[in-house]
């Protein structure tokens, strides 16, 4: 086996994105280290092959291997990739992430040293808004599209989704729970699909990572993994915000529980009466409807996703208000 595996999945990418993605990669330092990128067409139109960028990434990058994934959804893609890999650890680009030159490197090191832990992370991440972004938007757009800096290096293993856990973006994970992972996803036991058409969800990360916590390991952060993520006009813009907002919370708690089946869901303090939680949603969306302010909108789409899937994990009926509220927020975009 090799030591890291690369795996870029995309779908229709732009290519100013694609093309950095590439660069990156290609600056990245291998000094002793062995590896391989495998790029995966999502199903895009054109395919990927009639990119100038891919064509020359086939010249100027060793042990490049592309793949074509028909069945649309990034965890298919991801599946597809992870089968073909042969290296111990699998890393995780998505088309807008640049990681930093010495990447590999640090990987190499924080493997070596902390062997019991499974999945690694970047612990510091720049979000850079390639078009620029409203001022307004920008500081719930930085949270959102996961700007972080850490200041020490994290991990943990416990059976629960803990603050330093590392998300998709630049992931690392041993071949031997990616494959777990792909296991119980074929079978079934784990039914989100990530991104997906118009659904925005980041289900699949979160169960791969947990996947090493029920195995035994810890997952974790380094703020010596460095990655820019890159975000165009298209995504930097409140109506894809408010649909990031509730695809991820939504899916929260399911994604958990499929895989920690003890995981206890809270419903957002459900057992207070429903009248309260009926009062505290409609006061959320007065003040978003009033002040048309987008940390309020997002904070309201916030606050219902995560108690709708809360309901959706626990196979119990949303409660009227809920619906009704979701329905119009949906609607608004």
């Amino acid at each position: 086996m090799i030591d890291f595996s690369i795996l870029i999945c995309v779908y229709n990418p732009d290519i100013r994105l694609l093309s950095k993605c590439i660069d990156a990669v290609k600056a990245l330092d291998t000094t002793n280290i062995s590896f391989e990128v495998i790029l995966v067409d999502n199903n895009s139109n054109p395919g990927l092959e009639t990119y100038p960028i891919v064509q020359d990434a086939r010249k100027t990058i060793p042990n490049l291997v592309t793949l074509i994934e028909p069945k649309q959804g990034i965890s298919h893609a991801r599946v597809a990739g992870i089968k073909a890999a042969k290296g111990k650890y699998i890393i995780i680009f998505d088309g807008d992430n640049d990681p930093h030159a010495d990447y590999l490197q640090v990987l190499s090191k924080l493997t070596k040293q902390h062997s019991s832990v499974g999945a690694w992370g970047p612990g510091n991440v720049w979000v850079d808004f390639i078009d620029g972004v409203e001022d307004m938007l920008r500081p719930k757009a930085m949270e959102l599209f996961q700007e972080r800096h850490d200041n020490f290096t994290i991990f943990a293993c416990l059976r629960s989704w803990e603050d330093c856990y590392p998300f998709g973006t630049g992931l690392c994970i041993k071949i031997e729970h990616a494959l777990f992972y792909i296991n119980l996803f074929e079978k079934g036991h784990f039914t989100l699909k990530g991104r997906e058409g118009n659904r925005l969800s980041s289900g699949e990360d979160t169960q791969m990572v947990l996947s090493c916590i029920v195995n035994g390991e810890a997952a974790g952060r380094s703020p010596d993994l460095k990655i820019n993520h890159v975000i165009p006009a298209n995504r930097a813009n409140l109506n894809y915000m408010k649909r990031l907002r509730y695809g991820l919370n939504i899916d929260y708690d399911l994604t958990i529980k499929q895989v920690i089946p003890e995981y206890k869901v809270h419903f957002g303090r459900p057992l207070k009466k429903s009248l309260w939680h009926s009062i505290k949603i409609y006061r959320k969306l007065i003040k978003a409807v009033i002040t048309n302010n987008s940390e309020k909108i997002i904070d309201l789409i916030s606050h219902c996703s995560i108690r709708a899937g809360a309901y959706q994990a626990m196979e119990r009926p949303i409660p009227v208000t809920l619906k009704r509220v979701l329905k119009m927020v949906k609607a608004s975009y």
